[in-house]
């Protein structure tokens, strides 16, 4: 978010990007908190370990999927690009 500022001094964008940063992770571990104390709430503990099984799995997945978005966006933009680029030389050619 803070990085599409522009214009700002340094110190705010920093002091912006703790701000929300340090929101979004006390959101996230308070969700984690929760779910975990749901979980030993309810089962006396013993599915903590499918608990922390699945959020593992949600982080590596969710980090993978950081990685490989981008990837693809690219790959989708290029693949849509050469095909317009070929249908207007297409067009170009009938006329």
């Amino acid at each position: 978010m803070v990085a599409v500022l522009s214009g700002l001094p340094p110190l705010v964008k920093w002091a912006l990007a703790i701000i929300a940063g340090s929101g979004a992770a006390g959101i996230v571990q308070t969700g984690t908190t929760m779910t975990r104390a749901v979980s030993t709430t309810t089962t006396g503990g013993l599915a903590n370990p499918v608990v922390s099984a699945v959020e593992a799995g949600t982080s590596f997945g969710m980090s993978l999927l950081a990685i490989l978005l981008p990837v693809f966006a690219g790959l989708i933009t290029i693949v849509l690009l050469s095909w317009l680029v070929s249908k207007m030389i297409k067009k170009l050619r009938t006329n």
